[in-house]
């Protein structure tokens, strides 16, 4: 599956929260339903951000170029007479 497709349907599994809960528990209380709202979306972002945008595989996986790890600072785990290795 395409990256769009994933995305496209992550927005719809979001839009089809928010109607479920608008429907069923919220039909009538309209500043309620609007922070509900409101916080669904905030939710769904963050697990976007947090995982789907960059997958774990990406960030360990390496660079072919380079050889570095993609997504992680270099960090020196020893000292050899004035440079890092």
């Amino acid at each position: 599956m395409g990256r769009r497709a994933a995305v496209a349907l992550y927005v719809l599994a979001m839009v089809g929260v928010v109607v479920g809960v608008d429907v069923l528990f919220l039909r009538m209380l309209f500043w309620e339903r609007l922070i509900v709202n409101i916080g669904i979306v905030l939710v769904f972002l963050v697990v976007y951000f947090r995982f789907l945008k960059r997958p774990l595989a990406s960030v360990v996986s390496r660079n072919p170029v380079s050889g570095s790890k993609v997504g992680r600072p270099v960090v020196c785990t020893r000292w050899v007479r004035g440079r890092m290795s």
